[in-house]
């Protein structure tokens, strides 16, 4: 008798370490949870940021000729009969 209370207690002790262990790692993957969430919500935040700052340059760009120039110039394209300097940097094996 002695020895079946005794084989019951490490099965109970084993099987509470067991559940301790597993326990712990769900708690682990809890905690990891938790941070991917707050990393996702502030990447959503920075995108609905990045999106307003978007949706505002798409109106200045249909509203603001000023804009449409500044974007149009910035790829090298000049007005019809507009003459346009070219500011070559000197090479000093060049002149050498």
């Amino acid at each position: 008798m002695r020895i079946i209370q005794l084989f019951l207690v490490i099965i109970v002790t084993l099987l509470f370490l067991i559940n301790l262990r597993c326990s712990f790692d769900e708690f682990g993957k809890w905690r990891k949870s938790i941070y991917a969430e707050k990393n996702y919500l502030q990447d959503i935040a920075d995108l609905k940021e990045e999106w307003d700052q978007l949706k505002i340059e798409i109106v200045k760009l249909q509203t603001n000729p000023l804009t449409r120039e500044r974007l149009v110039r910035q790829y090298g394209y000049s007005k019809p009969g507009e003459q346009t300097y070219h500011i070559l940097r000197s090479d000093s094996r060049l002149l050498n």
